[in-house]
This record gives structure tokens, C-alpha cells and sequence, in this order.
């Protein structure tokens, strides 16, 4: 990936995170997103913006390569994920207990 596109592919993001919402419906949404998971910090866009506008290629580059590159960095990594979609069943936390990740 050039700087070039990787600029662009920043700009989008920019400019996706800063358009404006549709509906009101969407501004509910995202409010009651970070009130029911008790955060309340209600410019987290605005901030991720202001961090992607001083992200540069090389500051990607230098992050995957100390934190997930297997030859340069130095402890390898692994990063586990996992996603929950709001309209199915959760497990609680005593299920997840039942079956560790690891």
C-alpha cells in the first residue's frame, strides 16, 4: 500500500466517523450505546478523529511491527476477539468460566 492510499483509506474513515446522522433514530442509538455500557464518554468519535489525523503510515508500520510482526517484535502476540451480535443469546459470566478461551 502506498502513503498515498493509505491517506485515502484514513480520509475515508475520517469522513465516515465525522457524517452527520440520518435520523434522530441514529443519534439515539449511539448515545444509548455508550450509556448502557456505562461509559458515557459521548466524544469518543470526535477524539478518534483527532488521533486519526495525526496517523501516519509509518506509525501503523512501527505499531504492527512491535506489537504482532513474529520476526521483529519482541514478545509475539496474539490478539483473540470475540463478538457478540445484539439479537442473539449472550452466555453469562458463569458460562464463560465453564469454557475458558485458552
Amino acid at each position: 500500500m502506498t502513503v498515498e492510499e493509505f491517506e485515502s483509506s484514513v480520509q475515508s474513515l475520517i469522513s465516515l466517523k465525522e457524517e452527520k446522522l440520518k435520523s434522530i433514530d441514529d443519534e439515539f442509538s449511539r448515545l444509548w450505546t455508550h450509556i448502557n455500557s456505562n461509559k458515557y464518554m459521548f466524544d469518543t468519535l470526535d477524539k478518534e478523529v483527532e488521533h486519526l489525523k495525526q496517523l501516519g503510515k509509518d506509525d501503523l508500520l512501527s505499531f504492527w511491527d512491535k506489537y504482532f510482526n513474529k520476526d521483529t517484535a519482541q514478545r509475539y502476540t496474539r490478539l483473540d476477539m470475540q463478538m457478540w451480535s445484539a439479537k442473539l443469546w449472550q452466555p453469562t459470566p458463569e458460562e464463560f468460566e465453564m469454557y475458558p478461551s485458552s
